[in-house]
């Protein structure tokens, strides 16, 4: 993904950067530039300067997940993620007083756009789960639903049969 996108720099955290800094294989990497976003002194948020950015230009590179092949890159724009949001705050009849969960990975279009790019759109709380802490235990996701007073969650077909399949009568409340 890395060498199809031709990435220059790359956001992580201080413990990824050494990893893949260590990484014999690192080599054929060296043009790209790493940033530890946690390990930054200085705060650059003084720095930041509105970029004047259309509907139409590139927001994300969304790369497709390669089950048939290599994956894909689709270049989704601002407008794009914008209109997608707003059709998902109609659907789930969202507003500021609404508090979200969601487990779903942020690298898919339920997870960036329901779980994440909503709540930043119109403020409200949203409370994120590892996807790993629901796949082990779906209980999990009814209990951060019920602890956090949730009025929006939701994910994939497969997840509601996952809990049908994995919780237990004595797990419910």
């Amino acid at each position: 993904i890395a060498r199809d996108c031709q990435a220059s720099l790359a956001l992580t955290n201080e413990y990824v950067r050494q990893q893949i800094e260590g990484d014999a294989n690192w080599v054929e990497w060296e043009s790209v530039s790493i940033i530890a976003t946690d390990s930054l002194a200085q705060d650059y948020s003084a720095l930041w300067k509105n970029p004047g950015l259309s509907p139409d230009d590139l927001a994300v590179l969304q790369y497709t997940s390669g089950s048939t092949g290599q994956p894909k890159g689709v270049m989704l724009s601002h407008g794009n993620l914008v209109r997608n949001t707003e059709l998902i705050m109609v659907a789930f009849e969202t507003s500021k007083e609404s508090i979200g969960v969601s487990w779903l990975p942020t690298y898919h279009d339920m997870g960036l756009v329901g779980g994440v790019l909503e709540s930043v759109f119109i403020g409200r709380p949203v409370v994120l789960m590892s996807p790993m802490a629901f796949l082990q235990k779906p209980i999990r996701w009814f209990r951060t639903i019920a602890r956090y007073q949730a009025t929006t969650s939701g994910g994939p077909n497969f997840a509601y049969q996952l809990c049908v399949d994995k919780i237990l009568d004595e797990e419910l409340e």
